[in-house]
């Protein structure tokens, strides 16, 4: 009876030794962590978790609302800019900006500008390798663009996360102002950025003002977000357009975002791929 006593006690030790050997191997340095409970693994988060550049689209339920890229930058722990393919822009000097991270992953973030009229509400949950988030948001602002959906952000790998080749080609879409008014837009990009040809036209297919090659080029302002600004286009007839804040997804399927034309005035822009 000693012996199986004491062979019972070893057992036991052992088998304690090895479930926190297991518990230890399982936990891991930065943000969050990981712990082993039973057969599975239960992932820890914490703000940290969310340090770095988020891209990604907002997707409005109502399919006549247009989808718009937007990205967040969060530093420290703390949001300290925002963007979307409208007319959108946070940072810290313009815009009072929140985020949270519970535990198990949930994402709550506040983003309202005290200079113009946008809010933007979005509540969402990490991924298992906190490389993701999705979940909903709510923008408040022109009435043209307020909406609730859905949306996706992935985690951006930094500088050189874009390229010219999510640019590259040909777009159409179009270009509105505040009053609604439509023209329709086309332009074509070389491998380069460089503009090879484009024009602004009526709903009855007369031109506007056309583009040729020189007519301007596009690089990026901050290519961790696919970000370009104050990229500007001199027209055959002299109008000048100035892309003051242009976002392209990371598909190279939607590029839009504001300016001014000296012509048709401000207004927002959006391009597909034909």
């Amino acid at each position: 009876m000693n012996q199986r006593n004491a062979l019972s006690t070893r057992l036991a030790g052992l088998l304690g030794a090895a479930l926190l050997g297991g518990l230890t191997a399982c936990s891991h340095g930065g943000g969050g962590s990981s712990s082993a409970v039973g057969s599975g693994t239960v992932i820890l988060y914490s703000l940290a978790d969310m340090d770095g550049d988020w891209v990604g689209q907002l997707i409005p339920d109502n399919p006549t609302k247009p989808r718009r890229n937007f990205f967040v930058r969060v530093t420290g722990g703390s949001l300290v800019e925002g963007a979307d393919s409208a007319r959108s822009e946070w940072s810290l000097s313009d815009s009072l900006m929140s985020v949270s991270m519970s535990q198990d992953g949930d994402v709550e973030a506040v983003l309202s500008s005290l200079v113009a009229t946008n809010a933007l509400d979005i509540t969402g949950v990490m991924s298992f390798d906190k490389e993701s988030i999705s979940g909903t948001f709510t923008y408040a602002g022109p009435a043209v663009l307020e909406s609730q959906g859905t949306f996706e952000l992935h985690r951006s790998t930094g500088p050189g996360h874009f390229d010219l080749d999510q640019i590259a080609g040909a777009w159409a879409g179009y270009g509105y102002n505040v009053l609604s008014n439509t023209r329709d837009l086309d332009l074509e990009l070389d491998a380069a950025g460089a503009v090879l040809s484009g024009r602004f036209s009526r709903a009855d297919g007369s031109t506007v003002h056309s583009y040729v090659p020189g007519s301007g080029s596009f690089a990026y302002f901050d290519d961790s977000v696919g970000r370009f600004q104050d990229v500007v286009l001199v027209a055959d007839d002299g109008t000048i357009t100035t892309f003051q804040h242009l976002l392209v997804d990371e598909d190279g399927t939607l590029l839009g975002g504001f300016g001014h034309d000296s012509k048709l005035g401000n207004g927002i822009v959006e391009l597909w791929r034909p």
